[in-house]
Formats: structure tokens, sequence, C-alpha cells
């Protein structure tokens, strides 16, 4: 095998942007790995773009496979089978529910790993909601089966996210909510409750001059990110999974992050009034909210805390480390 940052990988990849999956390529890219992808997407270019009909020497060649979960999924694990590959191919489940997208991976491929891999205090309900015990019981079996074998990679900080913070712009907006409702009502009712502080310098809803949501037609959304640069404070709140682009986004802009306790595993963890303000309901959100724009030195601290956490542990080069890390975990195991 080769150095950590030197891999030859073959990547397997969705032809649309994933989020995922764009901070995995980043983060191997600054590795110096060397990259043989099926699409020119996702932070893969001209320069790592391969042929599908030249993959299968390059698989043969690489020290393993990333196969990400979300697009092309069944033709691309069975290219896999047919050819051998198992005992190499890494599996990345980028899907947004707690359980796996499919089951039969795990005993498939050699290393698993799971976006969406929720701690059990926050998956019981979803378990124990059924009507009959034997059913709750075996959602109980899976989810430790789930989880004993596969390993948490949440999203990561992009590097484009932080080019507002480096201007040095003022904190000039007291709160930021840039929440897009989409079906979801809790993110209105948190629009709502912080329009009706009346609080001044406050910006509520999605940015019209940029595109409040992640995705590859507007990727650099420069007003969106000129606001979270300004914020003292903003908010988020889970979308699809608990894992959403504007966690991560907060926290690079050095804005006090509020969001809903941490549902899912992460490799060092961010923790609660140390690197960000949880909130479990409106009345809670409310308090805290005019709390800590009461307590400014307070309000820097923790959110500089965070801002630093997320240099340390979560960009996406991190991220690219940590899974290399454990990869490599699991081939000496086996050794």
């Amino acid at each position: 095998m080769t150095q950590l940052g030197m891999k030859k990988i073959v990547c397997l990849i969705p032809p649309h942007y994933d989020f995922l999956c764009a901070s995995i390529i980043d983060g191997l890219k600054q590795l110096d790995c060397r990259l043989y992808c099926n699409e020119r997407i996702n932070n893969s270019t001209e320069k790592e773009y391969t042929l599908f009909k030249d993959l299968l020497l390059r698989c043969k060649e690489s020290d393993f496979i990333l196969l990400f979960s979300n697009t092309n999924y069944s033709t691309r694990k069975q290219y896999i089978i047919d050819n051998f590959l198992a005992k190499k191919t890494v599996y990345i489940d980028g899907s947004d529910t707690g359980f796996p997208e499919d089951p039969s991976a795990l005993n498939i491929f050699s290393t698993c790993f799971k976006r969406e891999s929720y701690y059990l205090r926050f998956a019981l309900k979803s378990i124990i909601d059924h009507k009959h015990i034997l059913d709750s019981m075996r959602r109980l079996k899976r989810y430790y089966l789930y989880n004993r074998r596969m390993w948490p990679l949440p999203f990561a900080a992009e590097p484009f996210y932080f080019n507002y913070t480096r201007e040095g712009v003022e904190k000039d907006i007291n709160i930021s909510c840039t929440l897009v409702p989409r079906g979801w009502g809790v993110r209105e009712s948190i629009n709502e409750l912080v329009r009706n502080l009346n609080i001044s310098n406050t910006v509520v809803g999605s940015i019209t001059k940029g595109n409040a949501i992640t995705g590859s037609d507007d990727k650099s959304k420069e007003e969106y990110f000129r606001v979270l640069a300004r914020s003292k404070i903003s908010i988020a709140y889970p979308g699809g999974g608990f894992d959403t682009g504007r966690f991560w986004e907060i926290l690079a802009s050095q804005a006090l992050l509020f969001s809903p306790p941490i549902r899912i595993k992460m490799p060092r963890p961010f923790l609660e009034f140390k690197h960000f303000v949880p909130y479990n309901n409106l009345s809670q959100l409310k308090t805290r909210l005019l709390y800590y724009l009461d307590h400014e030195q307070e309000r820097k601290r923790i959110a500089d805390a965070g801002y630093r956490h997320l240099l340390k542990y979560h960009t996406t080069k991190e991220r690219a480390k940590y899974l290399l890390d454990m990869i490599l975990r699991r081939i000496e195991s086996r050794a």
C-alpha cells in the first residue's frame, strides 16, 4: 500500500451534484490522491475523469474503490461483483434515512460508511413506533447490526465556505435565519418566531440574490455567504436528514450556530454550549436567542470555539483523512 496521502482510488460517483461526494473528492485531491472518476462533477474535473471502459483496469490497479450509493448504484454494484472487486470496495451511503439504503451492501463490501448514522436515543422513536412489539425488537436488532458495521461519515466544510469570512466583514446582522420551508412546518415556525422578535438587523427567509439551497447551479451562493459572514447568530434546522449544509456553512462563517441537538454520529463531534447552542423547541430557541444577543463575550467565545473546531477536524481535507484512516484500520484488522 502507498502512503496515506498518495492513494490510487477509483471513485464511482453520481452524475449530479452530491454534497457528501463533493466533500470527499475535494478532500482526497488535497491529500494528493490519484483519483479516477466516472463523471466530471462533484469536484471531479477532466484530470480525474476516466472513461468507464478504462475503469476496470484502474479498479484492479487501485488501492481501493469508493462506491457512492445514491445513483446508478445497482449497475455499479453488479459491475464490482462481476469483476471480483468487492473486497477492495468502500461503500458510502449518503442517503437521508437512518438505515442503510442497501442493507445487503454490509455483506458484500469490505468497509461501509453512513452519512446519517443516528445515536440510539434519537433512533428509538422510529424503532418503537410500531403496533407490534416484535417489529420494534427486529428494528432494534437491525439498528445494532448496522451501526456495528458502518462508520459515520457526515458532511464537511468545503473550502469556498470560508471565502467571505476572510474579508474581515463587520458582524452587523444580529440574527440570520435563512431556512426555506419546503414542506417542513417547523422551519416556517422558526422563521415566524424570528420575525416576531422584531430585532433590528435581522435576515429571515431565503436570500433573493443568491441560492440559499445547496446545489450545483449556484455553488458560490455569494449573497447567501455574505449574509452568514455578517451574522452574529445564525439558525440551522434539519431538512431531509439531520445533516444539512447550513450546519457546516454557519460554523464556517464564524457566526454562533443555533441547531437542534446533534442526532448523528460524527468524528470529533461538536459539543453543546462549547461549539454551538442547542434548542429543542421554539420556546427554548427564543429564550436562548435573546440571552446570547445580550451576552456578547459568551456568544463570541462559543462561535470562535466552533469555528476553530471546524477548521481542525471538519474541513474536506480532514474528512478525507478520517475516511482513509478508517479504511486502513479495517484493512489492518483483517490482515
